[in-house]
C-alpha cells in the first residue's frame, strides 16, 4: 500500500547559490528547509517531487529577468531534504524519479518560500 503524498509550505527566501554579498542567505534558506521538514513523514521509496519556488521582486532583476536557475534551486532543496525526509531511504535524494518545478514571483515578500508536494510512485523502467 503506498503513503499518502507529503506537502508542505516552506516559509523563507529560496537561494541556491552562495554570493559574496549575500553569504549567510544560502544557509539560512537551507536551515528553513531542515527545521520545516523535520517533522514530516520519511520517504521510504521511489518518489515525485513538485515544488513551486516563490520569490522575491529583486530575484527578477538586471540579467536574470526570469529569476534564478531552477536547477540551481532544486540542489539546495534537495540536500537540504537529504537531512530529513530522505535521510532513511536508499541513495537519499536519487529517490526522487520524477520532479515537477516552477519559480513564479511572490505577492509579497512574507510570502517567499516553496511548497512541496513528495508523492510515492513506481519506478518505472521504460520511458
Amino acid at each position: 500500500m503506498e503513503r499518502d503524498p507529503i506537502t508542505v509550505r516552506i516559509a523563507g527566501t529560496p537561494n541556491c547559490r552562495v554570493k559574496s554579498r549575500r553569504r549567510r542567505v544560502p544557509s539560512e534558506w537551507t536551515q528553513a528547509v531542515i527545521e520545516q521538514t523535520r517533522h514530516l513523514p520519511l520517504v521510504t521509496g521511489p518518489a515525485r517531487l513538485e515544488a513551486v519556488f516563490l520569490l522575491p521582486e529583486d530575484r527578477f532583476l538586471g540579467d536574470h529577468p526570469f529569476g534564478p536557475d531552477l536547477d540551481n534551486l532544486l540542489k539546495r532543496l534537495l540536500d537540504a531534504l537529504n537531512h530529513t525526509v530522505l535521510r532513511d531511504v536508499a541513495g537519499r535524494d536519487s529517490a526522487i524519479v520524477e520532479i515537477s518545478a516552477k519559480k513564479c514571483r511572490a505577492e509579497t515578500d512574507d510570502r517567499c518560500g516553496a511548497i512541496l508536494t513528495i508523492t510515492p510512485c513506481r519506478l518505472t523502467t521504460r520511458a
